[in-house]
């Protein structure tokens, strides 16, 4: 008898490569089981890596110290950095004060007293390349500092907030005394980021726009307390102040390096790619 060949008919088609190996990491560590958030976490990595539908041109991963993505619906599946991400990860989020409110729209703290650690020392922040953001949903102005480390000394800063005198959003120029100049922004939620692009130039963004630049030189603060999230951390006493009551949907931290003007846009779409994959977007 003849040999016909075997044909398969309405098999699906399986595309070869799967899901990111740092994506897998993070979701098994975080315990995600909802379909929609892996497939948003892989995405986000594959993007991040330049390997994704949102970026084909940038390798952001590599760049970025830590950063967390406030998915899975549980204060730990949030606390994960999802930088080369394991139960050990030395930047993993630990909590303070009142515990935080955890939903599907990110982790929210209660503006009095909660908070999270990075466990990032300020000192390894560069004084010449650095960056970091938050993605918050509230557009609401408020006396705060939703990340950052102040030297009560010197008032250098590394952090993002909002005035205490205008209601509008200012920041505190990059380990130099210097601030942006007080403006009244109509908008002031979504993917906010501030970027030293050289030792000189301190860039403000909102969702891959620039809005303000300041030139300050850097300076050298030895002081070792961490940067935190949900508030200001103080050089002086480890005291945490001026706190956030922000709902967080993501926040990153590069500690000598930064973005060009150019990858900022395409870094935003990246993580407003993501914050619409799970409904959160804004």
């Amino acid at each position: 008898m003849a040999n016909f060949p075997t044909i398969a008919i309405g098999l699906p088609f399986v595309h070869a490569g799967g899901l990111d190996a740092d994506a897998a990491a993070f979701i098994a560590v975080a315990g995600i089981t909802d379909a929609t958030q892996k497939t948003a976490i892989d995405n986000l990595y594959k993007d991040l890596k330049g390997q994704g539908a949102n970026n084909s041109s940038y390798d952001f991963y590599t760049r970025l110290t830590a950063f967390w993505l406030f998915v899975g619906g549980t204060s730990t599946s949030c606390s994960f950095n999802g930088k080369t991400p394991s139960s050990g990860n030395t930047y993993n989020l630990t909590y303070s004060g009142a515990a935080p409110t955890v939903n599907a729209n990110g982790i929210k703290f209660n503006g009095i007293n909660g908070y999270a650690d990075t466990k990032v020392p300020q000192n390894l922040i560069s004084n010449s390349a650095n960056g970091m953001s938050v993605y918050f949903r509230e557009n609401v102005k408020r006396d705060e500092v939703q990340i950052g480390y102040v030297n009560r000394s010197t008032f250098e800063s590394t952090e993002i907030g909002m005035s205490w005198v205008l209601n509008s959003k200012t920041y505190i120029g990059n380990k130099s005394g210097q601030q942006f100049t007080p403006s009244t922004f109509t908008d002031v939620n979504g993917l906010i980021r501030l970027n030293r692009h050289s030792g000189s130039a301190y860039r403000l963004y909102r969702s891959g726009s620039q809005i303000q630049l300041i030139t300050a030189t850097g300076n050298v603060d030895t002081n070792t307390n961490t940067i935190v999230i949900g508030g200001e951390r103080w050089s002086a006493g480890n005291v945490v102040a001026n706190y956030s009551d922000k709902t967080f949907c993501y926040a990153d931290i590069m500690t000598s390096n930064s973005l060009s003007a150019a990858e900022e846009l395409v870094y935003y779409n990246c993580i407003q790619a993501f914050q619409t994959a799970l409904g959160r977007q804004v």
